[in-house]
């Protein structure tokens, strides 16, 4: 990690911009370039070279806890740039492909 970060919270705080019409913490970092999802480095101990992780799975381990095994992580927002705690949620692969299209 970035040592001009205290922690991983504060990274995320200051990469993404709150949108008061959705709620949502659009992050303002690197993104996927085809998909949209926010992306950082993340130095790995015992690695030479950074892994780049998705910033809304993060989010999700950072401010929620653990992804379950055999999860993924749902915007429930449909938004991909968004990290928001609130509008992220771990569901099954087959729960996540059934939400695909619907608006909340």
């Amino acid at each position: 990690m970035n040592r001009k970060y205290r922690d991983m919270e504060q990274r995320l705080v200051a990469n993404s911009q709150p949108d008061p019409a959705t709620g949502c913490w659009i992050w303002i970092g690197s993104r996927h370039w085809r998909r949209g999802y926010g992306q950082l480095a993340v130095r790995v101990p015992g690695k030479r070279t950074p892994r780049t992780l998705f910033a809304h799975r993060v989010a999700f381990e950072t401010l929620k806890g653990p992804i379950p095994a055999g999860h993924e992580i749902d915007h429930t927002c449909r938004c991909t740039a968004c990290i928001n705690p609130d509008h992220l949620e771990a569901v099954t692969p087959a729960e996540n492909l059934a939400r695909r299209g619907r608006s909340y």
